[in-house]
């Protein structure tokens, strides 16, 4: 097995991860950097009055309305819903679209009667909010539209204009054609620039310092060097190269790598607008545990489980599955696995689940947390101040980062950024162990918004938590899509640098009585870069 693969010093997203989010929203570009990007690379493009945005492309027919960005304002173009004709798509085995789509659009926006509960809509977002959010962050390559942009010098001026204010004027790259890059130079000698030679034939006259941005389908390695070096046959007359495809849009194809690999050491960066596909033919990560709770014995080497309450509501069996059933009860509820092996920095963590009654009141979800768990404890006869435990509750134990079905409203993120509380008091009781009642404290959980289709009639599927630094993403697949959708992201910057994940389902008396609910977790796999 061929395990060389090549090097490509930056992945950039183009408008964020556009396979798995809808593009050039801040979803997709939190997105691009929790899958995996080293930067992002962005279209801009000047509204009616004149603002620098991030979007797609000038005509957005194919993403929202059939208007062009240069007859809205900017307030105009933020009242879209740029998430309601997103769809999934499905994958080869050579990471290239199948043409089959998911069946339903899981980022459209609904109006809720509940604020916590509506689903936005997600937006086009202003060069200057981009700026504010990512600027030190990540690093940047801004595209301009190309020869034909009739408003090319005012887009340049207002984009300089930012950069400058923001002071990343050296930090970002300019790419362009030759008349922009002629533009920019003309107003700050010292651009980075990147010469965007993707719909043409090569021609390095201008280049100078500048990079060069190729389109992978374009490598002839025997004629390429030949043409950049002027007539040397020497590689090392090469400038910074970074390549792009139009026909491999969301992943380089095992052929575009056996291309890329006779370049190594001469790619500066790959650009994709498939950060998940991309970033795992690139540079794939290992799978280092697996877990198909087989048989009816829960492996202990591995594994810890128990009970966040005391209260005999709940039930953890292994029964060819992690199964936590919960009874219809009158009390908070809930129980957990959780992985005692400490996965130091980055992972992906996958499991299947099957839900018997999605409903208000009862949740489920994969998380990190960043607490050694506590003891095992299955029997759940015998409850008592000693054997419950809030690594063993859905949202308890902070920091955590979570991949969860929210109740019967769909998919989400929910994430906490402080620290665990080792006592909690209860003012109704007088009993000697009253301030070591647990209970969870949610004041500082955040969620994000729902996603997809939390209904009773989507009952199986699997969930997905990524790890990238200091940033989490959460991914499902259902009967609607056959490949990952993201269902949020997170910056949770107090998660340690080992983590533990834990499998939790849980009811509570939003409803009363408390709901019934049986949540299978099956092949549960993580993965390490």
């Amino acid at each position: 097995m061929n395990t060389h693969f090549p090097i490509v010093e930056k992945l950039y997203a183009i408008n964020g991860d556009c396979w798995s989010t809808p593009e050039s929203t801040l979803n997709s570009l939190w997105s691009a950097l929790g899958a995996g990007a080293n930067g992002l690379a962005l279209t801009v493009f000047l509204t009616k009055d004149k603002v620098p945005v991030c979007a797609p492309c000038e005509s957005l027919g194919d993403f929202c309305v059939d208007d062009n960005i240069s007859e809205l304002t900017l307030d105009e173009l933020q009242q879209l819903d740029a998430g309601v004709k997103f769809r999934s798509s499905q994958l080869d085995d050579q990471g290239q679209p199948t043409g089959v789509r998911g069946d339903d659009t899981p980022w459209q926006a609904r109006a809720e009667d509940k604020p916590l509960k509506a689903r936005k809509a997600v937006y086009f977002p202003a060069l200057r909010e981009v700026l504010e959010l990512f600027g030190r962050r990540s690093e940047f390559i801004l595209m301009f539209p190309g020869e034909d942009y009739s408003r090319s010098e005012t887009l340049i001026d207002s984009t300089l204009a930012l950069l400058t204010q923001f002071g990343l004027l050296n930090r970002a790259t300019l790419c362009g054609s030759e008349r922009e890059l002629q533009l920019i130079r003309n107003k700050y000698s010292s651009a980075r620039l990147l010469l965007d030679l993707r719909n043409r034939e090569p021609n390095f006259q201008f280049a100078g310092d500048a990079g060069i941005l190729l389109n992978v389908e374009q490598i002839d390695v025997a004629n390429l060097h030949l043409s950049i070096g002027k007539g040397s046959s020497e590689l090392r007359n090469l400038p910074s190269l970074y390549f792009s495809s139009a026909t491999m849009a969301f992943a380089p194809s095992p052929d575009a790598l056996e291309n890329l690999r006779l370049l190594e050491g001469h790619i500066a960066g790959y650009l994709s607008r498939g950060v998940l596909p991309s970033a795992n033919a690139l540079r794939p990560a290992a799978q280092i545990f697996r877990e198909e709770f087989s048989g009816s014995t829960l492996n202990t080497r591995y594994w810890s489980a128990g009970y966040s309450h005391i209260n005999s509501e709940t039930t953890i069996v292994i029964r060819d599955g992690l199964h936590i059933d919960i009874a219809q009860g009158s009390s908070y509820s809930g129980g957990a696995a959780i992985l005692t092996l400490p996965l130091h920095g980055d992972f992906d963590a996958r499991v299947q689940f099957h839900v018997a009654n999605p409903s208000q009141a009862t949740t489920f979800e994969m998380a990190a947390i960043g607490i050694d768990p506590g003891y095992l404890h299955l029997d759940n006869n015998d409850l008592n101040t000693r054997n419950v435990n809030l690594t063993f509750d859905v949202h308890g134990a902070p920091p955590y980062a979570s991949s969860e079905r929210d109740q019967n409203d769909g998919f989400r993120c929910g994430w906490n950024n402080s620290f665990n509380f080792a006592k909690f008091g209860d003012k109704h009781s007088t009993g000697s162990d009253a301030e070591w009642i647990a209970a969870s404290s949610n004041m500082y959980n955040k969620y994000g918004r729902d996603v997809g289709d939390g209904g009773d009639k989507n009952l199986s599927g699997e969930l997905r938590l990524l790890r990238h630094g200091d940033v989490f993403n959460t991914y499902y697949r259902d009967k609607h899509n056959a490949e990952w959708v993201c269902s949020g992201s997170m910056l949770v910057q107090s998660m340690p640098k080992d983590a533990y994940i834990r499998l939790a389902a849980k009811h509570w008396t939003k409803v009363k009585p408390a709901p019934r609910n049986a949540i299978t977790f099956r092949n549960f796999s993580v993965f390490q870069f």
